[in-house]
């Protein structure tokens, strides 16, 4: 399970691992859509070009075998839905949440079920 920032590293662990389960929860697609989402245009392309490539999911994700299981709120003030929809177009199973960042109202059922199929 990779949880913000962390859904890079258990991505490519996932990969690296070949684990047939992976929960993405309020994970990140990349830094660079994070900057993308938060700052305004002219700061964004500054930005943009020095974390170009930073911990890229989609590039783990496009490795991945099997299909991951991604839960993100659209209310999530960090990392906007919009990643978790980009992390989604690699295959597995998006399932909205409520709640905050760091406040997500997760249907723990969801999870079991998941881990148990």
């Amino acid at each position: 399970m990779g949880n913000s920032i962390g859904s890079f590293p258990a991505s490519k662990l996932a990969v690296t691992h070949n684990t047939h389960k992976l929960i993405i929860l309020a994970g990140l697609n990349s830094i660079s859509e994070v900057i993308r989402d938060k700052f305004s245009t002219p700061i964004n392309h500054f930005l943009a070009y020095f974390t170009n490539g930073d911990l890229n999911v989609d590039r783990w994700l496009g490795q991945y075998l099997y299909d991951p299981l991604i839960l993100h709120s659209k209310s999530d003030e960090m990392i906007s839905f919009r990643n978790a929809e980009l992390n989604a177009l690699y295959g597995g199973k998006l399932v909205e949440v409520f709640g905050t960042h760091n406040n997500l109202r997760v249907d723990w059922k969801i999870i079991l079920d998941y881990l148990n199929n």
